[in-house]
């Protein structure tokens, strides 16, 4: 079996994080339904329900645009103002060719 470094699960390696990093934003401060169905939040209109779908890569650009999960300081507790961005852009199949 051959490693290959800059791919992980078959996957390179930079365009998983690109979805992973989108779909942690959604959740670091996710309510209700958005905790349970992240990626709605991501592609309202449900042609992507899970991280396989998300890897097509047609959706390369808009992963690759998205803020990035951050933070400005390690705190004893939960303070917004320290937790870097908050939202995410929602995919808009109609639109997103105008971006």
């Amino acid at each position: 079996m051959t490693i290959q470094p800059d791919r992980v699960s078959g996957y390179d390696r930079g365009l998983l994080v690109s979805r992973l990093d989108a779909l942690m934003m959604v959740l670091k401060s996710c309510k209700g339904r958005t905790c349970t169905h992240p990626w709605e939040s991501l592609h309202p209109s449900g042609i992507v329900k899970d991280l396989k779908g998300a890897m097509s890569p047609k959706f390369d650009e808009f992963y690759a645009e998205q803020a990035k999960v951050s933070y400005d300081a390690c705190s004893e507790g939960y303070l917004i103002a320290l937790e870097g961005p908050q939202e995410v852009v929602a995919y808009d199949d109609l639109h997103y060719n105008q971006w």
